[in-house]
């Protein structure tokens, strides 16, 4: 019965479908990624390696047997490991993951009838959609990383959540994000 399926044997199974095809859509639930991914959306995820992943590149990763989906805010390298800064965009305080738990990352976001690839934050995102291109995530790229330098001045690498407030900001000036 479906009832009794675990959603550590759904993520299980979605890692290995990724493993296997290299690209697999997911649903996101939850709201955390807001304003650019909202709960109900889909997200492509493509397999990739940590030499793939950059700041600013939204990710999927394994944590409790759930895959969850944020934005990487930082790279830590040592000689025998590699860490990934992770939070989600409204969340208030980032985390360490390890690179070996990330599953892959987001290349495109569905929503209803439209899909826009996502690039890194080096690049517009290009649409490939049938309607108009979200202003969002056209400039997202561009004014997450000023936000992330703007914080550095500001407060230096305190936890204050000034990414994700601002992000909320920015999605209300462009007049398409939502609040709560």
């Amino acid at each position: 019965m479906v009832d009794n399926v675990r959603r550590t044997d759904i993520a299980d199974l979605w890692a290995e479908v990724l493993d296997k095809t290299g690209e697999l859509w997911i649903g996101i639930s939850g709201d955390s990624m807001l304003p650019v991914v909202h709960n109900g959306d889909s997200v492509l995820v493509r397999r990739a390696t940590v030499s793939d992943i950059g700041q600013g590149d939204i990710v999927t990763f394994r944590r409790g047997g759930i895959l969850i989906t944020h934005r990487v805010i930082g790279i830590v390298r040592d000689a025998s490991r590699t860490m990934i800064i992770e939070k989600g965009d409204r969340s208030l305080r980032p985390t360490m993951i390890d690179s070996d738990d990330v599953a892959g990352k987001v290349i495109a976001l569905r929503r209803g009838p439209d899909t826009w690839s996502i690039k890194g934050p080096q690049e517009s995102p290009d649409k490939f959609g049938s309607a108009g291109q979200s202003p969002v995530l056209q400039y997202l790229g561009v004014a997450y990383s000023f936000l992330l330098k703007l914080k550095h001045h500001l407060i230096g690498n305190k936890s204050l959540g000034l990414q994700g407030f601002a992000l909320s900001v920015w999605a209300r000036v462009a007049g398409t994000g939502t609040s709560r």
